[in-house]
């Protein structure tokens, strides 16, 4: 396969898993997983936020990655080795009115949120005040047990030396919200979205269905498709991005999930077996 031929964009946000997703992809030998190309200061220099596969951007086009991250996008490109490269996304990363160039260059878009919004809040304050926002603690969380864990969280005020502030957390998730809605709209309007399209005939050739509605295997549709391992791939017609959704809580928190996640992610991606196999971060 052509380097680059698939070009991969995680929308998250902080304390979503979404730095042991980048080392869950990085386990695979075609893929070039890079961490946050766009964020606010030069993290060129971090092994988990930076360049993967010793990749190095010239500082002229690297300085305008917020004014123009187009051209980042082209050296992105230009640079990668491997089948895939990609990189993940949070809010602040690049200005709203550029995010459409960004999703527009991707092939596939995975969306990682957090179910419980509360416990994510905390997460960050807490990595915010002891500076460490790294962890992939491999502790016996279950969905349930996380939930039971979220629901005590709304009855503290003060979590060690942290004090927890309604006023924050509400401008916090309003905002999280906002830009979750404003990058749907974008992706709606490449195509991924649910529009109303001609329904295909028998002598259009084209096998699948098509569908106004999201399907529930967190796959967006609205053009025609194929289904083929469990995965919705869009009409090859419609240039927009395949979108896969995940969730902390439902594919992240404890080892046993993610061997499934790394192989639905695979699947979805279109990417063969490994050569060998892929030793998936615990801790």
């Amino acid at each position: 396969p052509e380097p680059a031929s698939k070009r991969l964009v995680i929308i998250s946000g902080p304390r979503t898993g979404s730095s042991l997703l980048i080392q869950m992809l990085r386990a695979h030998d075609q893929v070039l997983m890079h961490g946050e190309p766009f964020h606010e200061f030069d993290v060129r220099g971090s092994k988990k936020d930076g360049f993967d596969g010793g990749i190095k951007i010239e500082d002229a086009i690297y300085e305008q990655r917020h004014s123009d991250p187009q051209k980042l996008l082209e050296a992105i490109t230009a640079t990668a080795t491997k089948e895939l490269v990609g990189f993940k996304l949070f809010r602040k990363h690049v200005p709203s009115h550029k995010l459409g160039d960004v999703l527009q260059w991707a092939t596939h878009v995975i969306w990682l949120t957090r179910e419980d919004r509360l416990a994510q809040y905390v997460s960050i304050c807490l990595a915010l005040k002891s500076g460490s926002w790294v962890q992939f603690a491999d502790e016996k969380d279950t969905k349930s047990e996380l939930r039971v864990r979220g629901a005590s969280l709304r009855h503290a005020r003060k979590i060690g030396s942290v004090v927890l502030s309604d006023e924050y957390f509400r401008l916090w998730q309003g905002a999280q919200a906002e830009f979750a809605a404003y990058a749907d709209g974008i992706t709606t309007l490449l195509g991924a979205g649910p529009r109303p399209i001609r329904r295909p005939t028998r002598r259009d050739g084209v096998r699948g269905t098509v569908s106004s509605t999201r399907r529930g295997d967190g796959v967006r549709a609205g053009t025609p498709s194929t289904r083929e391992n469990g995965v919705v791939h869009a009409g090859v017609e419609n240039k927009a991005p395949q979108i896969l959704r995940l969730s902390y809580e439902a594919h992240l928190c404890h080892a046993s999930l993610r061997n499934d996640t790394a192989q639905r992610i695979q699947a979805f991606l279109g990417l063969a077996p490994p050569s060998k196999h892929m030793r998936l971060p615990l801790r």
